[in-house]
């Protein structure tokens, strides 16, 4: 299933951040509620007068905006890597004409432009950018999920107890915020992603180090590649500023990072002027990292719930489904029906748990039961 998300986008500049304008000496400049459980920290932005979503990515260098909005012409072409690949050239925009909040992003640029369509499919989300270093440096950014809000401070606003423990942030040569971690105690330099609905990467010296046996999960490169299959492996234990976080699971990677799985457990407030991030734990900071058991790749086409990959040997494919089906129906979860993000939920909700589906094969519909298995 399309929940171990991965924006591919992480780092994109193959160079130096640029400087940005100062903030409003307002404390807070702008408070959102957001989806908690989209898996995605969505928040509006107005383009060219028009209200759109954007995604908060603090592992991408720069801001992005759907190509559909693009406008004028690159002020310049820069080489960007994506996760699988060679380099590609991507040319730099003019920030347009475009507000968080009130806060105007003129003077955060330069952006780039990108096709968000295949985000908006898979994650099943009206989302039309993103909003990356560039941007979000000038702030100190609150992220807390279990209450569904998103701030942001000025700069200057003093630092509160309220914000839990406090661990110091570098922006590494990326233009990325990191942190160190200790893993079976050595210490481990880790971005922080949150545009990675995941428990995050482990560098592939010591992901091969720790899981000398390997297996390999689908995941997803939204951006990229499409469904894709890496090594991965649960972490028994990851300590940050004297916090311990148990069962995320990583993949192996170039670099070590923690995505949004890390925003499940704690609230984080990025005080990136002070080069600190505050981490306060919330009620699931001991929860086991779980995704999808049934093998199932879905995303949403025409309207519908198209399924684009089952896994080998998994539930989904011992029940007979095939690329190309349509889950028509979720019997007894109707809202389940509507939103792909709460399939997700329901088909990884647990070992042995059995699920009843309605599944359309060429104007046909049969009903099948998934019982769902972990993978890791």
């Amino acid at each position: 299933m399309l929940n171990r998300w991965r924006l591919g986008l992480a780092a994109l500049l193959l160079g130096p951040a640029l400087p940005c304008a100062a903030a409003p000496l307002d404390a807070v400049l702008a408070e959102f509620k957001i989806e908690p459980d989209a898996g995605l920290v969505l928040v509006p932005v107005l383009v060219e007068g028009k209200p759109r979503q954007f995604l908060i990515d603090t592992g991408s260098t720069l801001s992005l905006f759907d190509s559909s909005l693009s406008s004028g012409a690159p002020l310049a072409q820069i080489a960007v890597s994506p996760p699988s690949g060679s380099a590609v050239e991507k040319g730099l925009y003019a920030v347009p004409k475009a507000s968080v909040g009130g806060i105007d992003m003129r003077g955060s640029g330069p952006v780039m432009y990108h096709d968000f369509s295949a985000l908006r499919a898979v994650s099943d989300r009206d989302v039309w950018g993103l909003l990356g270093m560039q941007f979000l440096k000038k702030f100190i950014v609150q992220v807390d999920l279990a209450s569904g809000t998103v701030r942001f401070l000025d700069r200057a606003a003093p630092p509160s107890r309220s914000w839990g423990v406090p661990v110091p942030m570098k922006i590494d040569q990326r233009g990325i915020p990191a942190v160190t971690g200790v893993v079976k105690g050595q210490p481990v330099e880790f971005e922080l992603d949150t545009g990675d609905n995941s428990g995050g990467n482990l560098a592939f010296p010591l992901f091969a180090r720790l899981f000398p046996r390997k297996k390999k999960i689908r995941g997803e490169d939204l951006m990229f590649t499409g469904v894709t299959s890496s090594p991965s492996g649960r972490l028994k234990s990851l300590s940050i500023g004297g916090l311990k976080f148990s069962g995320l699971v990583f993949e192996s990677a170039n670099d070590s990072s923690l995505g949004l799985a890390l925003a499940r457990r704690c609230a984080i407030t990025f005080d990136f002027p002070r080069g600190a991030v505050y981490l306060k734990p919330g009620k699931h900071i001991a929860v086991a990292q779980e995704f999808d058991m049934s093998g199932l790749h879905v995303l949403r086409q025409e309207g519908r719930i198209a399924v684009v990959s089952v896994d080998v040997g998994s539930p989904a494919e011992a029940a007979g489904v095939r690329r190309g089906d349509f889950v028509a129906g979720v019997p007894g979860h109707p809202e389940v029906e509507r939103d792909i993000v709460a399939l997700r939920r329901l088909l990884s909700s647990g070992d042995g748990v059995g699920v009843a589906l309605s599944i359309e094969r060429e104007g046909g519909v049969r009903p099948i039961t998934l019982k769902l298995k972990k993978s890791l």
